[in-house]
């Protein structure tokens, strides 16, 4: 899979049919190749619509760091899996656009995680609420799905000697505050999973540029756990 790419992604995708693109992320999804995926997405354009006037602007280079998504899945399980996302000026691109994604693959699936700003279309949520959705992307099958979503911490705080018992109430306490449950697809599998950030203290922080949860060059992490749980019978 990889050598195919390196033949073709020397001519960069603008210059491929949109149908040899969509061909390279369905043999990246067959594989669950996340390596070869990862290549694709470095050499898509970044900001095809941007202006100049608006990447000075927002203080968006023209050459920048993609987002790098890394992924880990349970072999023997076969449903479980994790992937750390590493979105370079995070708030930069939400200023510009509303809304933030990171696209990667696991277990024959195209995900993608988006953190934004509800739009006016019909749904549960209100517009403008800011919120996370988790959706499957170019066919990848429905599935019903159990997990949550997690803000890394850059600067995390030393800690102190503590007994277990403290050292567990303190962890119980502090992924409550940085994590957000995700879930759905019980009575029939879905193509997408939405909740509402608004309330979790770590995540409605990240509408904001001077959110502790940035890194000193503006790069937000983000790790996404979970499973692909059956629906009851």
């Amino acid at each position: 899979m990889r050598c195919i790419l390196g033949v073709l992604l020397p001519f960069r995708p603008r210059s491929l049919p949109k149908s040899t693109l969509f061909e390279l992320r369905l043999a990246c999804r067959s594989t669950s190749n996340q390596d070869a995926f990862r290549h694709l997405v470095l050499y898509r354009t970044k900001f095809p619509s941007v202006s100049r006037a608006d990447r000075i602007l927002h203080c968006i280079p023209t050459a920048f760091e993609a987002t790098l998504c890394t992924v880990h899945w349970d072999e023997s399980d076969g449903s479980a899996f994790s992937v750390v996302m590493e979105i370079p000026l995070f708030h930069n691109k939400l200023t510009l656009r509303r809304n933030v994604g990171a696209e990667f693959v696991v277990l024959g699936r195209i995900w993608l995680l988006t953190l934004k700003f509800m739009g006016n279309y019909s749904t549960s949520i209100p517009e403008g609420t800011w919120c996370a959705t988790l959706s499957l992307q170019d066919s990848s099958p429905p599935t019903s799905f159990n997990g949550h979503l997690e803000v890394i911490n850059p600067n995390p705080p030393s800690s102190g000697i503590r007994t277990n018992a403290s050292t567990s109430r303190s962890n119980d306490s502090s992924n409550r505050k940085t994590s957000v449950v995700i879930r759905g697809g019980w009575q029939r599998p879905v193509s997408c999973f939405l909740v509402s950030l608004e309330r979790n203290p770590a995540f409605s922080s990240l509408q904001y540029a001077d959110s502790a949860y940035f890194s000193e060059k503006g790069t937000l992490s983000l790790r996404l756990v979970g499973r692909l749980e059956k629906p009851p019978s």
